[in-house]
């Protein structure tokens, strides 16, 4: 009896284990994954480039699976802080080995990718080491970020000349949570935080644009000034000021005119030589008394209102960029009563600030004045007169016998 009883139970029990339903069970978890992106320093190419890493708790350089050896050079200038000259420096050569890092100077601007792991994961949030979000989806997985000073003061996430930039991302796959992070490591190792790009220019400068974040740039004002009284020979072009001092700047081969000189005798004209005015210097021009000068602005594209102009008697005028350009200014005993000749020479000065798409301009620019003070011209008579007019009226430069 004992065996029939334990028979049947075991066949009943084979019996209810095959009329029972088959499940499967399932343990469902949150797994860690890497946001998979690329980004590229479109300032320099293509070789400046990384692919994100998964983040574990730290930002670690990441060497590459193989061997890898991108390398490019940049040129790149210098302002020159003496006279404001731009100056060719030299070039640089970078080389890249890790996987997960690339290279960048000042205004810089770099494309970022996002590179969906599978169709599950749909979209993913990027955060820009200035805090600047982007938040990306699979269908429009591209955007654009510039590293400038502008955008931030202090940011933990600016350490050892590094940028850190993240990406994350949660979606279901197979019934799990994939809770993915990754990130690339923006360099500014090699005088990345002393190189910046000027877009508008299409060169690298050197220069420490953590601390400046515009870059300055001193120029000339563009003008020029002609002697009406003598004619087009006796014609000037404007030279940049350098650090208060007025260049000269050789003429080659110079000009030279010649002028017939008389003396009054009872207000009658008497010849008396030929002087022969040599013009040496492309920035400077001749004039005697009661001469007339006509100043010309040249603007560029980038100045958009105009330019203060200085003249020797301290009198001040304001041209226009767009129209009132000239002026007509007369040199005559009266306006030499104001004036203090530095060894025979006064100067016609203009300046102008502006901003511009390639950041800040100032500009100075000089012409200069040899005066004649014992040489003036007669308007009525149209001669030059041979009278020493910056030291006496007009009715006592009438010499009588």
């Amino acid at each position: 009896m004992r065996k029939l009883h334990i028979f049947t139970l075991l066949a009943a029990f084979l019996i209810i284990i095959g009329c029972t339903e088959e499940k499967d069970f399932y343990f469902y978890t949150t797994q860690t994954a890497n946001v998979n992106f690329k980004a590229v320093n479109l300032t320099v190419g293509y070789p400046d480039s990384a692919l994100s890493v998964r983040y574990d708790g730290y930002f670690d350089e990441v060497w590459a699976e193989g061997e890898r050896r991108d390398s490019f050079s940049i040129d790149y200038y210098r302002i020159n802080e003496w006279d404001g000259e731009e100056e060719w420096m030299g070039y640089i050569n970078f080389e890249l080995n890790y996987k997960n890092v690339l290279w960048s100077g000042g205004y810089n601007q770099i494309e970022f990718t996002f590179l969906p792991s599978c169709p599950e994961e749909k979209e993913a949030k990027f955060t820009m080491p200035d805090g600047q979000v982007f938040n990306v989806t699979a269908d429009n997985p591209t955007f654009k970020w510039t590293v400038s000073k502008e955008k931030w003061t202090e940011s933990n996430l600016w350490e050892y000349n590094r940028l850190i930039a993240t990406a994350e991302s949660t979606y279901q796959r197979g019934g799990n949570t994939i809770s993915a992070r990754g990130y690339v490591i923006i360099s500014l190792s090699n005088e990345g935080n002393y190189l910046r790009y000027n877009s508008y220019r299409g060169k690298w400068y050197w220069d420490n644009w953590e601390d400046n974040p515009v870059m300055t740039f001193k120029g000339n004002v563009d003008f020029t000034v002609e002697n009406l009284t003598v004619g087009s020979i006796d014609f000037a072009r404007s030279e940049k000021i350098v650090n208060d001092y007025y260049p000269s700047i050789s003429r080659e081969p110079y000009d030279y005119f010649s002028i017939d000189i008389y003396d009054l005798y009872d207000s009658v004209p008497e010849y008396l030589y030929k002087e022969d005015v040599y013009l040496q210097y492309t920035n400077r021009i001749w004039a005697a008394g009661d001469n007339q000068l006509k100043i010309t602005f040249h603007p560029s594209e980038d100045e958009p209102k105009g330019a203060t102009f200085i003249l020797p008697d301290g009198k001040e005028v304001f041209l226009q960029a767009l129209e009132d350009r000239t002026y007509v200014w007369t040199l005559d005993r009266e306006t030499m009563a104001n004036i203090n000749m530095n060894d025979g020479r006064i100067a016609i000065v203009a300046w102008n600030n502006y901003s511009g798409d390639d950041g800040e301009h100032e500009n100075r620019g000089v012409v200069e004045i040899d005066v004649a003070t014992d040489i003036r011209y007669d308007s009525d008579m149209k001669l030059w007169i041979r009278d020493y007019w910056t030291e006496q009226t007009r009715s006592n430069a009438i010499r009588r016998k």
